[in-house]
């Protein structure tokens, strides 16, 4: 091969190189600009790159760290993760009851590959653990409600139930969960409000009876969310 010849290969293999490199370097970038912003999926790809080490320097402290975030925000596959990381200790302490809870609710929220780790973790706990795992990350809503025999649904379908004759209501969900709920009623005006539980604690709904006029059924629905952060010393411990 002539000199010229071997210094358009050299330049050309040196060319594809540093594309490559910039591609990464870019996509990187992204990734931690939108985990920055808080956006599930891209904690989700940071943490795996941290853990990986392939691209970026290997933090097992930094990758766990995205993971949990992501998976704060109700991401699944960031909740199962989450279970692995707790398990076997990557980045924390390991802890199979947090493991398991983690799990179930990546589960809960539609991941099914989160089953076989599930049931490989209820065989090494032992049956009080395992109702402590389904538990803990749990968190319940009160909902004062105007008629009674209100119907309530979430938008996931998690949720479906009817407050009868009573005026409030308990409704349960996992920690983290932000949840479309709507409310309903035959010639009432129906509603839909978005809470998250474990942060939202007190739901206060008023549905407004349906007119023959035009004017009240424009008119404006009352409602108000009373927000409340939950700091039971009982469950403070999960919130990692």
């Amino acid at each position: 091969m002539s000199f010229a010849k071997s210094s358009i290969v050299l330049i050309l293999r040196l060319f594809i190189c540093n594309t490559i490199i910039f591609s990464q370097n870019s996509k990187i970038d992204l990734i931690k600009k939108f985990a920055d912003k808080k956006i599930a999926w891209a904690q989700y790809e940071l943490s795996n790159l941290y853990y990986e080490g392939k691209t970026i320097e290997k933090s097992e402290t930094l990758s766990f760290k995205y993971m949990l975030e992501s998976a704060k925000q109700g991401y699944n596959k960031a909740s199962y993760g989450l279970g692995v990381y707790l398990n076997t200790g990557i980045g924390c302490e390991t802890n199979k009851i947090k493991a398991l809870a983690w799990m179930i609710k990546s589960y809960d929220s539609g991941y099914l590959r989160a089953k076989d780790y599930i049931d490989r973790l209820q065989q090494e706990l032992s049956p009080e653990d395992m109702e402590l795992a389904q538990n803990i990350l749990k968190r319940t809503l009160s909902v004062n409600i105007s008629p009674k025999w209100v119907y309530i649904k979430s938008k996931d379908n998690k949720i479906k139930t009817n407050s009868k004759g009573e005026s409030s209501i308990t409704l349960e969900a996992f920690l983290y969960s932000k949840k479309q709920l709507s409310f309903s009623k035959s010639g009432y005006i129906s509603q839909n409000i978005e809470v998250e539980f474990g942060k939202d604690d007190n739901l206060n709904i008023n549905l407004t009876k349906v007119d023959a006029s035009s004017e009240m059924q424009s008119q404006s629905i009352e409602s108000s969310i009373s927000v409340t952060n939950n700091n039971s010393t009982s469950t403070n411990w999960i919130y990692y």
